[in-house]
């Protein structure tokens, strides 16, 4: 499932893990643009469209800071993820010696 992430809030569908793809989700009426996002994200800008979504990758190793700048801010504050966790293993199934 897609992970979204609000362009108003930086409010998450889901949370955010090191090297995730995810979505930048502006459900408002005008163009927001992204900046200053380099020490999270493979790419340091994003315009987003007003109404639409751009893809985002997040770095294998980010480093930080986990700030942005954004046009669309509406929340207290200033722009921030949280910073990445580590993806969860995916369990491996072990087969018992009958």
């Amino acid at each position: 499932m897609p992970i979204y992430v609000d362009v108003r809030n930086a409010s998450g569908s889901d949370q955010l893990t090191k090297g995730c793809t995810f979505y930048w989700d502006n459900p408002t009426g005008n163009d927001v643009q992204l900046g200053s996002c380099g020490g999270f994200c493979t790419k340091s800008s994003f315009l987003v469209l007003a109404n639409d979504k751009a893809i985002a990758h997040i770095l294998p190793n980010p480093p930080g800071p986990f700030g942005f700048t954004d046009t669309g801010w509406n929340a207290p504050g200033s722009p921030r993820i949280s910073a990445p966790k580590v993806p969860a293993r995916a369990k491996k199934s072990r087969k018992r010696a009958a």
